[in-house]
């Protein structure tokens, strides 16, 4: 049995000097950072010098940590710590619970009060109708590109405004098939109402909003 152990480590040994090789050649190598994780030691012989990681802000800390090697000389995050955040299993866990564990700041949240980030401030993807509610909400200096109030309005739907509230009185959670949607609005409410003068500010937000849109 050890032999076959040792034949087997062996084999793979030679699999990894030839992924090693693919991956050295090529000037960018694009992964999960589960990935990262487990072919650290493959990364670390492919030596990249500059990591980027999208959706940073979405990513645990340790994931990041993990993804990094000792050749990495710049580490570039794109993300949005206003959306967002890293998932964390348990409540108890997170830095709403206040037990300060905070498993669910990412690095990207983490880091922002001390080094600052570069912050893009013109949207082209939402019609201007649309974009009032993350304007009013979180991003007060968000502008419109031109182009974007030039999009057609959506085809079959005969109503003057852009923007649809629908209410309904049955609850979500009965449902199998929305809980987990549900679990993830609670947790969103719940990050929005844990400091009162915060859940008062976005919901007077809210409120003054729809109320232009009426």
């Amino acid at each position: 049995m050890r032999l076959l152990a040792d034949c087997l480590d062996e084999i793979q040994k030679l699999q990894d000097l030839k992924y090693a090789s693919v991956l050295a050649s090529n000037r960018v190598i694009a992964c999960t950072t589960t990935g990262a994780a487990k072919y650290t030691h493959l990364l670390a012989q492919a030596a990249p010098a500059v990591l980027l990681i999208e959706e940073a802000a979405e990513i645990m800390e340790a994931h990041v940590i993990t993804s990094l090697n000792p050749q990495c000389k710049h580490l570039i995050m794109i993300g949005d710590h206003k959306q967002f955040r890293p998932k964390a299993e348990h409540f108890m866990l997170t830095v709403e619970a206040r037990r300060g564990y905070d498993l669910n700041i990412s690095l990207f949240e983490r880091l922002m009060p001390s080094l600052g980030a570069a912050t893009l401030t013109r949207q082209h993807r939402m019609h201007p109708d649309i974009a009032v509610i993350p304007r009013e909400i979180t991003y007060n200096e968000l502008q419109d590109a031109p182009d974007v109030a030039l999009y057609a309005p959506i085809q079959g739907l005969h109503i003057r405004n852009r923007v649809i509230f629908i209410d309904h009185r049955e609850p979500e959670d009965r449902h199998p098939q929305n809980a987990e949607d549900f679990d993830s609005v609670s947790k969103t409410a719940m990050r929005l109402t844990w400091w009162p003068p915060l859940s008062n500010i976005f919901f007077n937000k809210v409120v003054r909003a729809a109320k232009s849109w009426c």
